[in-house]
């Protein structure tokens, strides 16, 4: 899709500005008129490449660099050796390496495309030039445009982030430039919490920002309603203990999910009312003893458990239990 290509600086990597064309100087901008990428509109697919009259030593790479800190899209720079014209595609602008390595007398690297992904930040304490997030290339064209100074070349450098060499698998060509396939790759390095911030301030370490808004509660009546769906009774079935229990003669369960307010009736099938609780405070769960409202152990069988929460609405529960025997050894 090359609607997501990086416009960028194509960079001279012949070995001698003898013999690069326009007399470059290797890292030097290439001397030659820029191109663009055809494209249809629709669907971002491949056209044709064209030359870009009045702009010098831009193309395009077919992809992009996130900075997987900031989010920031950055800039990418790529090479080309304009001494090597023919096979190895190094004179035509175009991110298209092969897969020759060296014919024993010169180096060719598959027409050393290498791929420099440029960061913004401010670069070793001696250096207080911060690179810029994604500009198409325009400052470290002018940076680098005619023959750039050392300085100026210190400067784009040092913003390096990653550089890859770049070379075509044996047999295999890039058409036109545009990879037959989508590629994904991700570069993670483990960094210090550190005080010592290079070129920046080293007296103070970095601060980092969170929100908890979009998980934060919603304390409204709407959300009140909805969340009485989510009462229960634990454990449902009872088969003589639970969790919740303490010691040998103690029985619990519980009612989860609570509101600050609510009343809890508990009948027999018959519609016998067994026990009534009030629940008044923060907690968001009552305990049943497994009494009646006389302090009597209930006997096994089924419930039901009605719970009203007012203006929220009401909850009806089942509920099975299977008491066991008193153990009288414990006194």
């Amino acid at each position: 899709d090359c609607r997501l290509w990086t416009r960028c600086v194509v960079l001279e990597m012949s070995e001698s500005s003898v013999l690069s064309e326009g007399q470059a100087e290797k890292f030097g901008i290439r001397k030659h008129v820029s191109k663009k990428v055809i494209y249809n509109q629709s669907d971002g697919s491949f056209i044709r490449w064209e030359d870009d009259p009045g702009d010098e030593g831009r193309s395009w790479f077919p992809g992009y660099a996130i900075n997987l800190e900031t989010g920031e899209r950055l800039n990418i720079m790529f090479g080309e050796d304009s001494y090597l014209p023919a096979i190895e595609n190094g004179n035509d602008m175009i991110w298209n390496p092969t897969g020759k390595y060296s014919d024993g007398t010169y180096w060719y690297f598959g027409g050393k495309h290498n791929i420099y992904i440029m960061g913004s930040y401010v670069g070793m304490s001696s250096r207080i030039y911060k690179g810029p997030i994604y500009d198409e290339g325009n400052e470290y064209k002018t940076l680098l445009a005619g023959t750039p100074s050392q300085t100026d070349k210190r400067k784009v450098f040092s913003q390096a982030m990653w550089v890859i060499p770049a070379m075509a698998a044996p047999g295999f060509t890039i058409k036109d430039g545009v990879p037959p396939t989508d590629v994904s790759i991700t570069l993670q390095m483990r960094k210090p919490y550190t005080k010592s911030v290079p070129g920046g301030d080293s007296t103070t370490l970095p601060r980092y920002t969170f929100s908890t808004e979009s998980i934060h509660n919603n304390v409204n009546a709407e959300t009140g309603k909805k969340s009485v769906n989510m009462i229960n009774v634990v454990p449902n079935p009872y088969y003589a203990t639970s969790g919740y229990e303490s010691s040998s003669i103690d029985t619990r369960v519980k009612i989860t999910n609570l509101p600050t307010k609510a009343t809890i009736s508990i009948y027999t099938l018959n519609g016998t009312l067994v026990r009534r609780i009030e629940k008044d405070d923060q907690e968001t769960f009552v305990d049943w003893d497994l009494k009646n409202n006389s302090k009597v152990p209930i006997a096994s069988g089924f419930y039901i458990i009605h719970v009203d929460c007012g203006d929220l609405g009401e909850k009806i529960l089942k509920w099975y239990g299977v008491m066991r025997q008193l153990d009288l050894d414990t006194y």
